[in-house]
C-alpha cells in the first residue's frame, strides 16, 4: 500500500512538474512576444521619424544637419532603446531592421553605432543574403554613409559601393521596362552626383549629371522623360551653386554633341528654378552636433 502511494506520489509531482514546466515555456514565449511587439513598436516610431526627416529617401537622404535636431535626438534615443531591448531580450535582428538601426544612427550622427549595423550588412550582401533593389538601396545607402564619414579610404569605399547600386540597379531595371528603368538609373546616377559634390569633386559631379540627362532624353514616354529631367533640373536648381553648375552641366551636354539633352535639361532647370523662387524658404535650423 506504502508502494502505491508512493508511486502516486511521485507521478503527481511529476505531473506538476510537467505543468509547470510548460506554464514556465509559455511565460516564457509570452516574454519573447512581448519583447518582440516592443521591438517592432520602436521601429515604427524609428522609421516615421526617419519618414519626418526624409532619411526614408534613400538612398536619396538628406544630410542629417538639415534635420530638426529635437527630432534629431527623438529618432537618437528610439534607435537606442531598439538596440537595447534586441541585446537584453536576445533577440536577432534581421536586415531590415539592422538597416533601419544603421540609417538612424547614421543620421543622428553617431558613426561608430552606424558601422557596426553597415558592416554586418555589408556582409550579408557579400553573402548573397540581401539582392535586388534592396541590394540597390543598401550600397546607395552605404555611399552615403562612407563619403559622409569621411575617414582613410571612404572616398574608394563610396565609389564602390555607388558603383555596386548603379550595376545592380541598370540589372533590376531590365524587368521594370525601357523606360521605367532609365528613369530609375538616372535617378541612381543623380544620386551619385549628389555625393560627388558632397565630396567636393565638381568634375566627376557635373559628368554623372550629364550622364542622367542622357539617359533620360533616351526615354521615350514623354511624363516618364518628363519626370526624370525634372529631377535633374530640380536637384542642379536646389544647389546653393546652382547656376554655375547648371553652366557646366549644360557645357558638357553640348561637348556630348547633344543639343536635345542640352535642351530638354535647361527647360527643367529654367522650370524648377523658378518654382523655387516662388517657394517660402524654410527657417535655418541649428546643425546638431556629432556624437563622441
Amino acid at each position: 500500500m506504502d508502494t502505491w502511494i508512493a508511486l502516486g506520489s511521485a507521478l503527481v509531482a511529476v505531473a506538476a512538474l510537467a505543468v509547470a514546466f510548460t506554464t514556465h515555456r509559455v511565460e516564457g514565449r509570452a516574454l519573447v512576444i512581448s519583447h518582440e511587439q516592443q521591438l517592432w513598436s520602436l521601429f515604427d516610431r524609428i522609421h516615421q521619424g526617419l519618414v519626418e526627416g526624409g532619411a526614408d529617401r534613400l538612398p536619396w537622404a538628406h544630410a542629417a544637419a538639415e534635420h530638426d535636431p529635437a527630432q534629431v535626438e527623438a529618432v537618437y534615443r528610439l534607435a537606442l532603446q531598439a538596440e537595447n531591448l534586441a541585446v537584453g531580450a536576445r533577440i536577432e535582428l534581421d536586415w531590415l531592421q539592422r538597416m533601419n538601426l544603421a540609417l538612424a544612427f547614421s543620421n543622428t550622427l553617431d558613426p561608430r553605432r552606424a558601422a557596426r549595423y553597415w558592416n554586418s550588412l555589408q556582409a550579408d550582401a557579400d553573402r548573397g543574403v540581401i539582392a535586388g533593389e534592396p541590394l540597390v538601396r543598401l550600397k546607395g545607402a552605404l555611399a552615403h554613409f562612407y563619403c559622409r564619414r569621411g575617414s582613410p579610404d571612404d572616398t574608394t569605399r563610396y565609389r564602390e559601393a555607388l558603383a555596386d547600386a548603379i550595376r545592380v540597379s541598370s540589372h533590376e531595371a531590365s524587368g521594370l521596362g525601357t523606360d521605367f528603368g532609365r528613369d530609375k538609373h538616372a535617378q541612381l546616377v543623380v544620386y551619385a552626383a549628389r555625393l560627388e559634390l558632397l565630396a567636393g569633386d565638381d568634375s566627376k559631379a557635373v559628368t554623372r549629371l550629364v550622364e542622367a540627362c542622357r539617359i533620360s532624353t533616351a526615354i521615350t514616354s514623354g511624363l516618364v522623360r518628363a519626370n526624370a529631367l525634372g529631377g535633374i533640373g530640380g536637384f542642379v536648381a536646389t544647389h546653393p551653386d546652382g547656376e554655375r553648375l547648371a553652366s557646366l552641366v549644360a557645357a558638357g551636354l553640348a561637348e556630348q554633341r547633344d543639343p536635345a539633352g542640352a535642351a530638354a535639361f535647361a527647360e527643367s532647370f529654367r522650370a524648377a528654378a523658378a518654382q523655387r523662387a516662388a517657394t517660402r524658404p524654410l527657417p535655418n535650423r541649428q546643425p546638431p552636433h556629432p556624437r563622441s
